[in-house]
């Protein structure tokens, strides 16, 4: 049976925290060198495609995606706190990277056209249990892995229990602060400022309250149409069916798979399974 999930309250969230995270990360300036960290590059400016994002259900869990500009080129990123179920982190990145691509090629476009993308997954675990800091993943040729797709798609994956002295001391400072919440140079204590900030925020505090009640209401719908749907079609049968029909609910609302396992107790592949069905 899955177990009741009970929301942290507002004044309690912390970076770690998929809201808190996507509310610090609107900061334009903070946003931006964090992903100069992460990447190891400068970057001109930032735009955020999509604004509202925190009012919506859909992208509770889920990361923010940004079109970042270098000297006139467009790069996508989709950055995202990553805090539970990392055994299922790989697959997720190669949904997220699909979003992706249908998001930013309008029909009749070329190919060609595709922005180069990259997906961020900010972790408190170590997700390939390799002791870095920092995995980077591009598509290569097995028989020869100098030989690159070039498909302009990357995969980072941030792992705060690192432990191999892999990267620089700011980015190693900042996945320390995600983890602890104890900031040791300027940069994080500008994230624990706005840390701070966003909590005595009443928009933000209000923001978080709609989205956590619009997503309980969703949740207790999606549960009884199940269950009703279960007593018509029996016991057993029914079980299934109530299962099948909330899952099928959650996904076509926009949840990500990890959640939808969390609250209905059900695996990976059966969820994802479902998700390609329905597609």
């Amino acid at each position: 049976m899955a177990q009741e999930y009970r929301f942290k309250p507002f004044e309690e969230l912390e970076l770690k925290d998929n809201f808190m995270f996507n509310a610090v990360m609107s900061n334009p300036e903070l946003c931006k060198k964090c992903l100069e960290m992460i990447m190891d590059i400068r970057i001109k400016r930032i735009e955020y495609p999509q604004h509202e994002v925190t009012m919506d259900p859909s992208v509770y869990g889920k990361g923010i995606r940004l079109d970042i500009y270098t000297e006139g080129d467009g790069v996508i990123y989709d950055v995202e706190m990553q805090t539970t179920q990392v055994k299922a982190t790989p697959k997720r990145s190669r949904y997220y990277q699909g979003i992706i691509d249908l998001n930013s090629l309008n029909k009749g476009q070329s190919y060609l056209e595709l922005k180069e993308s990259v997906v961020i997954f900010i972790g408190l675990d170590d997700p390939f249990s390799d002791g870095r800091h920092k995995y980077t993943f591009e598509n290569r040729c097995i028989e020869n892995p100098q030989l690159k797709l070039g498909d302009g798609t990357k995969k980072i994956f941030l792992n705060a229990a690192g432990i191999v002295m892999d990267v620089s001391s700011e980015l190693k400072n900042f996945l320390d602060f995600v983890a602890t919440g104890n900031a040791v140079d300027d940069y994080t204590q500008q994230l624990m400022d706005e840390v701070m900030r966003v909590r005595i925020d009443e928009k933000w505090r209000g923001d978080y309250m709609t989205l956590m009640t619009r997503i309980s209401e969703e949740r207790a719908e999606a549960k009884e149409e199940g269950i009703k749907e279960g007593i018509k079609e029996g016991i057993k049968e029914g079980f299934k069916e109530k299962t099948d029909k909330t899952v099928r609910k959650l996904i076509e609302w926009g949840w990500d798979t990890e959640r939808i396992c969390e609250l209905e107790d059900v695996s990976f592949d059966y969820v994802e399974e479902l998700r390609y069905k329905i597609s």
